[in-house]
């Protein structure tokens, strides 16, 4: 019986043996995927800021140039007002609560902030560009797939008629279509969306890269970025998403910018981009960086207009509270 036993137990180890061999040869395991997913909770204020920082070199025909720097920093509120839907669409409300500007032009420098009651508004046509969502809320739908399908308002919707009917709107074309354009979808879903459609689609495991279109609008100049991106990072408190454009594809929208007292159309776009979403497990954006080093030319009757662009911007989340 004991000898029965031993072969028993003997019998079992070699089995095991085999068992832990087969193991520990077998190809490696699947790497873990993470479903990367932006959330924001019912009635949770969520306050950020936006700052851009830009150098704006411009080359005239006669072959002169001339530089210009700012740094305007917007405070802004996000809140959804309900759940999401059964299908995944989710509304969001944007407050856009103050602005602080910075222009530098040579020797002459404007600061101003709007939460300040002794400063005079500068009367600057950059700074009445910059000022244009200043102000504004309105609500933005996001599908299940980071996009937004649709921004609306009632004040928004106001001032948008307002500038449109003949009976109120300017009879200033230029200065009406510069209106239209700072309260147009693509300029405001440039400054104060923080999803940009960049989070993956499917569960996606460290080192995985996906390609995304990012809508861009650089000195009020639109263009789509075929950007790729990769997780790079996995951290208790941030997945963290970096990415490099591909390709910039100019738009054939109105373009205006200050100092320039006509509406141009973008006709070439060439430079880089440089991303960096950090986004909480929970689905916070915590932070997201973009860095722009850009040239932008424009024709302009029988010559070309053209403008080298370095930007910075960068959106922090300060605060989260309950409505």
């Amino acid at each position: 019986m004991k000898v029965l036993f031993a072969i028993l137990i003997l019998t079992f180890l070699i089995g095991s043996g085999k068992v832990y061999s087969q193991q520990k040869s077998s190809p490696e395991t699947e790497p873990l995927k993470y479903s990367i997913r932006v959330n924001f909770p019912v009635n949770v204020h969520h306050t950020y800021t936006f700052t851009e920082i830009s150098k704006i070199t411009r080359y005239f025909s006669d072959g002169t140039s001339k530089q210009f720097n700012r740094e305007l920093t917007y405070y802004f509120g996000l809140r959804a007002p309900n759940d999401a839907s059964k299908d995944g669409f989710n509304q969001i409300e944007v407050s856009v609560d103050s602005l602080q500007y910075r222009f530098s032009d040579g020797d002459t420098t404007i600061f101003f902030n709007s939460q300040a009651d002794d400063m005079r508004m500068p009367g600057n046509d950059d700074y009445k560009i910059a000022s244009i969502p200043l102000g504004m809320s309105y609500i933005v739908t996001y599908s299940p797939y980071n996009e937004i399908v649709k921004i609306e308002g009632d004040r928004l919707e106001t001032q948008r008629e307002y500038l449109t009917n003949p009976a109120t709107g300017p009879s200033d074309s230029l200065v009406k279509n510069t209106w239209l354009i700072g309260l147009s979808d693509f300029a405001l879903s440039n400054y104060f969306d923080i999803v940009k459609s960049i989070p993956p689609t499917f569960k996606a495991a460290k080192d995985t890269s996906w390609t995304t279109a990012v809508p861009v609008s650089i000195e009020n100049t639109q263009f789509i970025d075929s950007a790729k991106f990769t997780l790079k990072q996995i951290t208790p408190k941030n997945y963290v998403i970096e990415g490099q454009s591909t390709k910039f594809t100019p738009l054939a929208t109105n373009a205006r910018m200050f100092n320039i007292m006509k509406l141009l159309h973008l006709s070439d776009a060439k430079g880089t981009a440089n991303y960096t979403l950090m986004i909480h497990p929970r689905g916070t954006v915590n932070e997201f960086k973009a860095v722009y080093k850009i040239d932008l030319t424009y024709p302009l009757l029988s010559d070309e207009f053209k403008q080298t662009i370095e930007t910075t911007r960068h959106w922090k989340l300060d605060n989260m509270y309950m409505w």
